[in-house]
């Protein structure tokens, strides 16, 4: 659980990577600093929420945020993680994905909520496309 990247005199976005799995975690951490993705990896819903939330109170209006989350928390479902990260930080909350190896029982709260949908059988290509596009113009924000 780390917190990559230097902060930013301009808009810095950052990655908000939350997952129980610790395989997962050590994999997209190694991923993030070997591209140097300024990124926020954390283990639980609750631990992320308080980290970005402490990252909001310093950077305010000059933060963007993309949260990729995995469907099934320990404490809670990460369609609730998007709901509660969006009731946080509002509109700095610019892009969320949800991985899951069940979409079925996802995708029919991905429009209402405002997530992209990746199964978990996903590469990591695609992935990382989402993220690369996210920190390379973000104008999507997270519908309420």
């Amino acid at each position: 659980e780390y917190l990559l990247g230097k902060p930013k005199t301009c808009m810095e976005k950052t990655v908000v990577f939350v997952d129980d799995d610790e395989i997962s975690r050590l994999v997209i951490e190694r991923v993030f600093k070997r591209r140097g993705v300024p990124a926020i990896v954390s283990s639980s819903g609750q631990d992320a929420l308080q980290r970005v939330r402490e990252l909001d109170a310093r950077r305010g209006a000059d933060l963007e945020v993309m949260l990729v989350t995995d469907g099934h928390l320990g404490e809670m479902a990460g369609n609730e993680l998007v709901s509660k990260m969006r009731d946080s930080i509002g509109a700095r909350l610019k892009a969320a994905v949800l991985l899951t190896g069940d979409p079925d029982s996802f995708s029919p709260h991905a429009e209402r909520v405002g997530y992209q949908l990746i199964e978990k059988s996903f590469e990591n290509t695609q992935l990382l496309s989402s993220i690369d596009r996210f920190l390379a113009d973000v104008t999507r924000v997270v519908p309420r």
